[in-house]
């Protein structure tokens, strides 16, 4: 004797299906010549949100301070324009998002960590010793966190920096204790 329909109603996804986000089609594959379209998150959407969000924070917070003009030029007025173009960039970079293949994101939380650790290097050895080692601390460390470390190019980079802290503190009179 066949089971009437009506006494099993078909089955609708649960609330609870939705709320986990749960693939309602898993083991489906697409037809030949088609692609899924998958909703992972974006490396490069994420990028440019966080400029952009960066951008919007500093540039909110540094409107509390008089910009003043450019003849007489306010505390404000170098943030502004900063978050400004740090804005146009981030706006530039979620355009590219669009327009570009997705990337997955990737978090690495030791990369992170790496980046943190230089960063707290930098601050204690600034500190405690002076400006210089600090910089090498600095890019040192934090260059163990890209692809392709290389001494010579940390070498590089930490004698530019230095160079750029020398001149900050001889034309600008900037109280670096460099040495």
């Amino acid at each position: 004797m066949p089971v009437h329909d009506s006494l099993f109603p078909p089955e609708r996804p649960s609330p609870r299906r939705k709320y986990l986000k749960l693939r309602p089609y898993a083991g489906v594959r697409p037809a030949a010549g088609t692609r899924w379209r998958r909703r992972m998150p974006d490396q490069n959407l994420a990028r440019g949100a966080f400029v952009v969000a960066v951008a919007l924070f500093f540039g909110l917070g540094a409107l509390r301070y008089p910009i003043g003009t450019l003849a007489r030029t306010g505390p404000g007025l170098f943030p502004v324009i900063v978050s400004g173009l740090l804005l146009v960039l981030g706006l530039l970079m979620l355009v590219q998002s669009r327009l570009a293949a997705r990337e997955p994101l990737q978090f690495n939380v030791g990369k992170i960590a790496l980046v943190m650790l230089g960063l707290g290097g930098f601050v204690v050895v600034a500190r405690y010793v002076s400006m210089l080692p600090a910089i090498l601390v600095l890019v040192f460390v934090v260059s163990y966190a890209g692809t392709a470390p290389s001494w010579r190019r940390s070498l590089g980079i930490s004698a530019g920096l230095a160079v750029i802290a020398f001149l900050f503190q001889r034309f600008l009179g900037l109280n670096l204790r460099l040495v």
